[in-house]
């Protein structure tokens, strides 16, 4: 049953005083505590309905994996760095190998010094062929 007296005053039982005693449009923090409850119980009631943060990131970690999970994951699929490594060198030959190979092939720069002297004589022997051909100084 509701009645509106003279002034502001809004009476929603004639037994509650509290109501009676006071204008419609204020309320006092007691009124707000006991229409949403204390802070402390709307926390404790959204970490039941929602989980705590400790419990998120449990759900978190278990869903997609830890980072370390996932980095290990990472390396079965595609090789850690050492293995990569490893299959490169494997299909391509290490840089010692190489060079190793480039050597055989073309001849070490000491190698391909002594070719060209054999073929077109050291400058010495150039200095004496042409004395030879020419006449000395």
């Amino acid at each position: 049953m509701t009645n509106e007296n003279e002034g502001d005053t809004v009476v929603h039982n004639l037994e509650c005083r509290v109501c009676a005693s006071k204008p419609a449009d204020m309320e006092t923090p007691s009124t707000k505590l006991q229409n949403y409850g204390p802070p402390q119980t709307q926390t404790s009631e959204r970490l039941r309905n929602y989980g705590s943060p400790p419990t998120q990131t449990s759900m978190r970690l278990r869903n997609c994996g830890s980072p370390q999970t996932k980095i290990s994951e990472r390396l079965r699929n595609y090789g850690s760095p050492q293995t990569q490594t490893s299959e490169k060198l494997l299909n391509h030959g290490s840089p010692q190998t190489e060079t190793s190979e480039r050597l055989r092939n073309y001849g070490s720069p000491q190698t391909q010094t002594s070719e060209r002297l054999r073929n077109y004589g050291s400058p010495q022997t150039q200095t004496s062929e042409r004395l030879r051909n020419y006449g000395s100084l």
